[in-house]
């Protein structure tokens, strides 16, 4: 733990003086869940405290105990921040149990009228981020939740790639292009949304098996207030290949892969339902997009034939037999490449 960082951040008596308002009705409930970030974690919460705010947050972290010193280092910034910092640390690993620990742990202990969201390897960069999306959503009361530019940095090669970017929604996005996610992947750490619609969400998951919680938060948000609100401003980072996360252990781990995909049809499948297919458009093409982009990846064959037969069930005839002229290509193409490394080389001897 950096104490040099620590000592340098606006103490607690600092941050609370420009707020108007009751402290214990905080305006943002900033919800975050952790496990083995000892590394990343105090990027986390500096992002959290450098907040400059006219209105009061409160910080909620979900420790799922942690084997590192993660809660070590929470504890020691919830001795100083006393009055935002409200942890919770378990002395048994609750993901492990197939809890939805944000939907069971921490929103329930939510008090704020929004909740922003960010993971214990992420981090926040902009000290105006709350107060910008707040006023935006302030001034846009219909709309239920808000979003940002952010940078997905590699943490092995310090690369980074803008994501996220809905610059040609002009600040309002489509209930059909989150589905699509026709910009790609809405970041979590650049979205807030509405508390209302927690008690929407978590009785869908309760009824539901299916734990893809950043596709119900952001298709509820959306589909309740009619659309997203976006910003075009880059306020957050989204690590990835960090050893053991979850996107590290996707990458090579097929069993994953194969259940995220299907869990993910099966999401989908369940919203249009929900929604008596007003968006089967756009969930059928969602769905077909990410069997397509699994189709045309490096993983095996036989892999590909497991996730073409649990999607095709998802999509339209049209999609489907695109899906299977692609597998089939899939598996006749190693056999032309051989052919034509047999024919380069007797060409090469002939000569």
């Amino acid at each position: 733990m950096n104490v040099n960082k620590l000592a340098l951040l606006k103490t607690e008596d600092e941050i609370i003086a420009n707020w108007k308002g009751n402290i214990e009705s905080p305006v943002v409930s900033i919800c975050c869940i952790t496990y083995n970030h000892e590394l990343y974690i105090e990027d986390a919460l500096e992002g959290f405290l450098i907040q400059d705010t006219d209105f009061p947050f409160e910080i909620l972290i979900h420790d799922d105990a942690s084997t590192d010193k993660t809660a070590e280092i929470i504890k020691v910034y919830q001795e100083k921040y006393p009055r935002l910092i409200k942890p919770i640390y378990q002395t048994e690993n609750q993901y492990s149990k197939k809890v939805h620990v944000s939907s069971t742990f921490n929103y329930p202990r939510v008090k704020g009228e929004y909740v922003a969201i960010c993971e214990g390897d992420d981090f926040w960069t902009c000290k105006d981020k709350l107060q910008l999306q707040i006023a935006q959503l302030k001034a846009n009361p219909d709309y239920k939740m808000s979003f940002h530019l952010a940078f997905r940095m590699d943490q092995q090669s310090k690369s980074k790639v803008e994501m996220g970017n809905y610059k040609h929604q002009f600040g309002i996005v489509s209930i059909e292009d989150i589905v699509e996610k026709k910009y790609g992947q809405i970041p979590a750490a650049a979205t807030i949304f509405s508390s209302s619609i927690l008690p929407v969400f978590t009785e869908f998951m309760e009824n539901n098996t299916l734990t893809v919680g950043d596709i119900y938060l952001h298709f509820f948000s959306a589909y309740l207030g009619g659309g997203a609100l976006f910003l075009q401003k880059n306020m957050s980072i989204y690590r990835v290949n960090i050893s053991g996360s979850w996107n590290s252990v996707f990458g090579s781990d097929d069993d994953l892969k194969l259940q995220h995909l299907t869990s993910r049809a099966e999401t989908y499948s369940l919203l249009n339902k929900y929604t008596k297919g007003k968006y089967n458009k756009s969930f059928n093409k969602s769905t077909y997009i990410s069997c397509k982009c699994f189709l045309i990846s490096k993983s095996d064959i036989l892999l590909k034939s497991k996730v073409y037969n649990v999607m095709k069930k998802h999509v339209n005839i049209t999609q489907k037999m695109k899906l299977f002229l692609l597998l089939k290509l899939n598996v006749l193409l190693p056999g032309v490449r051989w052919l034509l490394a047999i024919v380069r080389s007797r060409f090469y001897n002939m000569n």
